[in-house]
């Protein structure tokens, strides 16, 4: 492990899915996650699955109270998935648990040789099957987890590792975030899971005293600019492709994260706002407020 100059700091982002050690909810649908064969189950959604497969209530809210039922679930996905097998191992997911794991071991909770065992294996398995086919924010995903995974462990691979993840960083950014601050998605959902992992890459670089590249610190700048004006009038995400509630954190949650890792926000104080590169009109007239 390479030695940091403070722990991960996990912002309030994300609300609990595991209810117990046997009962997870996902999407709105709680499952027992007992049985051995839970983590393919037929009678499940992909996306349920995927869900449960990327560990993120490790780092959700009040998740120290839930410290032994992440450890006990980890062993078990260690012992249940074996390596190439199942959903687990398609890229996205084996992604955002690295990374979950990852931050849950840097908040200080003991590692064990079976756990960093695995997030190595997990890492070579992506390394061979980065997601070039779907590009967006699976692949800014891909980059996050070897950034994450290189900046735990130490040595020459682990060196490799991080520098692939900012060189494959680096290249994305240029495509997919556009001169008026939006990811090419064009979805405001998925433009705040983006932006979250810019921020989690900057509070990572910061904790152990790397300096943060400047196309990653302009790429945040015009992503918080985008964000705060594709706004509704309650302050959450619009419904524009495929958007939807409960996936990514909120605008003001990301808001509040960027002010911790000292960014400037900026106020949408415009009456009319056109984004051109992404093509969204947006109107506000008295108490009226029309996104186009």
């Amino acid at each position: 492990m390479r030695k940091a100059s403070s722990r991960w700091v996990q912002p309030d982002l994300h609300e609990a899915c595991l209810l117990s050690q046997c009962q997870a909810n996902f999407l709105g649908k709680e499952v027992n996650i007992s049985p051995r064969t839970i983590w393919n189950s037929s009678s499940q959604a992909k996306l349920w699955l995927y869900n449960l497969h990327y560990f993120g209530d490790m780092n959700a809210r009040l998740s120290c109270e839930r410290t032994s039922i992440h450890r006990r679930l980890v062993e078990r996905w260690i012992a249940e998935n074996p390596i190439g097998v199942g959903v687990g191992w398609d890229p996205y997911p084996v992604s955002l648990r690295i990374v979950n794991w990852v931050k849950w071991l840097l908040r200080g909770n003991a590692a064990n040789l079976e756990m960093e065992r695995s997030i190595v294996h997990q890492v070579r398995w992506l390394l061979k099957r980065l997601e070039y086919h779907l590009l967006g924010n699976h692949l800014i995903a891909n980059a996050k987890a070897l950034c994450f995974a290189g900046q735990y462990f130490s040595g020459e691979e682990a060196d490799r590792w991080f520098n692939k993840g900012l060189e494959l960083l680096e290249e994305q950014l240029k495509c997919q975030v556009l001169e008026d601050g939006a990811h090419f998605e064009l979805s405001p959902m998925y433009h705040l899971i983006v932006l979250e992992d810019l921020l989690d890459i900057v509070q990572l670089l910061n904790r152990n005293k790397i300096k943060t590249p400047r196309y990653l610190i302009v790429s945040i700048r015009m992503m918080l600019i985008w964000s705060s004006v594709m706004r509704q009038g309650d302050g959450q995400i619009p419904f524009f492709n495929d958007a939807s509630f409960g996936v990514a954190a909120t605008p003001l949650a990301i808001d509040d994260y960027a002010e911790q890792l000292n960014f400037e926000l900026s106020e949408d104080a415009k009456n009319l706002t056109h984004l051109k590169e992404s093509g969204f009109v947006k109107i506000k007239c008295g108490n009226v407020l029309a996104l186009c």
